[in-house]
């Protein structure tokens, strides 16, 4: 038995020192705490105990390396960003914390010149104008020059501006170029919502109903299907006639 004990200690700690399974080490003191019985010590052991040990012991590995890998997952791929943290940091404005709310706005910013890299060369440097425009709003709202929520929602409204018309361009790329353009295109639909949101404009019913078939767009949608690419093309044209309308919109 201390051979085993020794054995699985071996086991925890070549776990833990892995990148992937780094947060290992909680799951398996919890299991070490409440689940005793897969590790007993001086109990008489039955032959059919130690024949499934091993297979019990597995099912808790497995278990606790996918509770190590969700959290992970969850941060690398985050969902409705910058708008999530633009919207915080409008929150946080209005509660006249002023910390919080440059942070939020640090994080957004983030967000912006990040997704900036993977976009069409010809929409680069405006979308990391747009995070730079962001950087220079946090150090205002930081320093107390911001006085009104109307200049942090116009920096937003243009940032979210920047971000459509960067997808969009991106997802004409790729279509063009005979490549799926579905999440490049439900990405230029986000940004265009948010823009109309902080600028408090309207889309028209015609680019929000694209909007909405983008986004029940599954990847790939448009290959093999000849159908399916007059419908791409068709939402793509809507939210780039969807982009200037808005732009232009008083």
């Amino acid at each position: 038995m201390e051979a085993q004990r020794t054995w699985t200690s071996w086991i925890i700690s070549r776990l833990v020192e892995t990148s992937v399974f780094s947060r290992c080490e909680e799951n398996f003191a919890h299991v070490l705490v409440n689940e005793p019985r897969y590790f007993p010590s001086n109990q008489p052991q039955s032959k059919n105990t130690m024949k499934t040990m091993p297979i019990k012991f597995a099912q808790i590995l497995f278990a606790a390396s996918l509770l190590a890998l969700l959290p992970a997952t969850a941060a690398e791929s985050p969902t409705n960003e910058p708008d999530k943290s633009m919207d915080a940091a409008h929150e946080s404005f209005l509660k006249k914390d002023a910390k919080a709310s440059s942070e939020h706005i640090a994080e957004a910013s983030s967000y912006v010149k990040k997704q900036s890299e993977d976009m069409a060369e010809d929409s680069k440097a405006d979308v990391k104008k747009a995070g730079e425009n962001l950087d220079k709003l946090g150090d205002g709202v930081k320093k107390g020059t911001v006085k009104s929520d109307q200049e942090m929602k116009k920096v937003f409204a243009e940032t979210d501006r920047a971000l459509a018309e960067g997808w969009h361009k991106t997802a004409e790329e790729s279509r063009k170029a005979g490549k799926d353009s579905t999440d490049a295109l439900k990405k230029a639909g986000q940004g265009l919502e948010g823009a109309a949101k902080w600028s408090g404009k309207k889309i028209d019913e015609g680019t929000q109903a694209s909007i909405e078939a983008v986004k029940k767009t599954g990847e790939g949608f448009a290959h093999g299907s000849k159908e399916g690419a007059k419908n791409i093309e068709k939402w793509s044209k809507s939210l780039g006639e969807g982009i200037k309308k808005l732009v232009h919109t008083k």
